[in-house]
């Protein structure tokens, strides 16, 4: 987020995409795109993460609640970002995987907060339907709340082999793609 934040600044302050589109290939040192993770567990930037860019203390919360702290700094950041992107004629999308239908410490899951807490006008999604099967969830009911927030949707299946989810063959899987 705060990676978006500096290049929107430059672009506010030069009006120019050539100088986004520059920023944007400096950050990135291989092509004009970017992708902006919001916890990767797995990520060895963990703690630069948790401690730079979130700005939370976790260490001594627990689990519930240091990702809940997460998750409202995410959203307050991304709905800058976003309200800024906007502005710009761009848009914020957000792709889901699957831990963001981890349970919250108020009974809700990171996806249902995330699409009650952002702004549905700069704030959208790229909804994946095998990470929210996989994750437990309906796609359909997801895809219906999101409606109207969407612009990029991704139709993947999978199968699990020895009890561990393989991509595989539209169709061919678990996710009922008919359905969505």
């Amino acid at each position: 987020i705060d990676r978006a934040d500096s290049m929107l600044t430059i672009l506010e302050k030069s009006h120019s995409h050539e100088s986004m589109n520059a920023a944007v290939a400096k950050e990135t040192k291989k092509s004009n795109e970017m992708q902006l993770s919001f916890i990767q567990l797995d990520d060895p930037l963990l703690l630069q993460i948790k401690e730079d860019i979130l700005n939370t203390n976790i260490d001594i919360l627990t689990p519930v609640e240091a990702l809940m702290k997460k998750v409202k700094n995410f959203v307050e950041k991304a709905n800058a970002v976003a309200k800024k992107l906007k502005k710009h004629g761009m848009t914020f999308n957000y792709h889901n995987h699957a831990f963001e239908f981890t349970v919250l410490e108020n009974g809700q899951s990171m996806m249902d907060y995330l699409l009650e807490n952002t702004d549905p006008e700069c704030f959208h999604f790229i909804p994946d339907v095998a990470w929210i099967h996989f994750a437990g969830a309906d796609p359909v009911e997801y895809l219906e709340k999101m409606r109207g927030r969407v612009k990029v949707l991704h139709f993947k299946d999978y199968i699990l082999v020895d009890g561990e989810r393989k991509f595989c063959t539209l169709g061919e899987g678990l996710v009922d793609l008919k359905a969505c």
